[in-house]
């Protein structure tokens, strides 16, 4: 199923975001996860970043804090796997 975006002002002056777009952003959200995970100062540094953006006034607009997570893989469960 192929489904059309309009193409707006934003994307026309951006397109980096555009490329983003048509990307399988699933798919990169995954593999950021596994790198995220498989280095120990990935991980550091996440947090850290996380912690420097809520002290300087939040994320986001309206500014918010962010609370200090890790990013997990999704996982296919087989939910029948204990017989």
């Amino acid at each position: 199923m192929d489904t059309e975006i309009p193409v707006t002002q934003a994307l026309k002056e951006n397109p980096l975001y555009w490329e983003l777009l048509k990307s399988d952003v699933v798919a990169s959200a995954r593999n950021l996860a596994m790198a995220y995970q498989a280095s120990g100062q990935w991980w550091d540094n996440f947090g850290a970043t996380i912690e420097e953006g809520n002290e300087n006034d939040g994320w986001g607009d309206p500014p918010e804090q962010l609370h200090v997570v890790g990013l997990v893989k999704d996982v296919d469960i087989c939910w029948s796997s204990i017989f």
